[in-house]
């Protein structure tokens, strides 16, 4: 008889309906969920509500893979230095509508959602949250916890630093590198470098950077 290997998920809906889909079929078993709260009306009210992730540092888990599936980039970070330290192991999921290109490389945690594409050449990190439809172009690299929503376009040689977050729409241009810990806007066209720290926001003419650092 196979056991069965049990899977947590942290944060979002979607990464359940996910994971039910891939990896119940691959003999894993959805053990519930942990989220601040209960949620009593999403998708995840249909499995065993089991507590906040605080539980995970107390070592009430064993032998278990876990989703990262929260939008916050430092709590993903934390996280991740969590489960590993407890013995446990944080696991991606890739959409099978997505295109992952053999030649890219992706690490482990990473979660790859519907209608995304990962082309040549192109590196993730660990842990990367990668939304709806977004393009990594080829030769992009993405570092470790960067959050990137619907529909961005990392063009081809553009560089993401870890802990970025990047919203929705977001074009950024072909060998640009972005430092860690920015935040791009929804919609922002990056055609510069952006310093460690900043925070983009597209305007009429020209983005304007806020705050940041030089590396």
């Amino acid at each position: 008889m196979v056991m069965k290997k049990e899977v947590i998920i942290i944060g979002a809906d979607d990464a359940i309906e996910l994971a039910q889909l891939i990896l119940v079929p691959k003999d894993y078993v959805i053990r519930g969920y942990l989220n601040h709260e209960e949620n009593k009306h999403g998708y995840s009210s249909q499995f065993d509500y089991l507590g906040t992730d605080e539980l995970i540092s107390e070592g009430v888990f064993s032998n278990t893979c876990f989703i990262l599936a929260l939008s916050s980039a430092t709590r993903r970070k934390d996280l991740y230095s969590i489960v590993v330290s407890t013995g446990n192991s944080v696991i991606s999921l890739f959409h099978p509508s997505a295109t992952i290109y053999p030649s890219a490389e992706i690490m482990e945690g990473t979660l790859v959602l519907s209608q995304a594409t990962i082309a040549t050449m192109a590196r993730i990190g660990k842990c990367v949250n990668i939304s709806y439809g977004v393009l990594v172009g080829h030769d992009v690299f993405v570092g470790d916890y960067a959050f990137i929503s619907p529909g961005v376009q990392l063009l081809g040689g553009a560089k993401i630093g870890p802990c970025v977050t990047i919203g929705a729409n977001a074009v950024v241009f072909p060998n640009i590198e972005i430092g860690s810990n920015c935040t791009i806007a929804a919609n922002s066209v990056v055609t510069q470098d952006v310093p460690s720290g900043s925070t983009v926001i597209p305007q009429h003419t020209k983005n304007r950077i806020l705050g940041g650092n030089i590396d």
